[in-house]
């Protein structure tokens, strides 16, 4: 079982590609509330099994960038493309 969270921030963007694409309920198989009701229901309850076993994880933090080795990098990469660009070929 894996469990996919969707910060709530992402979901108008998440439904509006949803219908976009035609995909809805019913074109999912659910006819009538209650099925969609059971959906609910059976997600609710896996998701409290995963997060009695997996707490909550730590949001992603970003790499630090190593401004010094990034900067010396451009430097070597235009250095390299200067000779290139200064060589004659036949």
């Amino acid at each position: 079982m894996v469990k996919v969270e969707i910060l709530p921030s992402a979901v108008p963007d998440l439904r509006r590609e949803l219908a976009r694409l035609g995909i809805n309920e019913a074109s999912l198989g659910f006819t009538s509330e209650s099925e969609n009701r059971q959906l609910d229901q059976i997600a609710a309850r896996a998701n409290a099994a995963l997060m009695v076993g997996n707490p909550r994880a730590a949001s992603p933090r970003l790499p630090k960038v190593d401004r010094k080795a990034v900067v010396e990098t451009a430097k070597r990469l235009a250095e390299r493309r200067a000779c290139v660009s200064n060589r004659k070929f036949d």
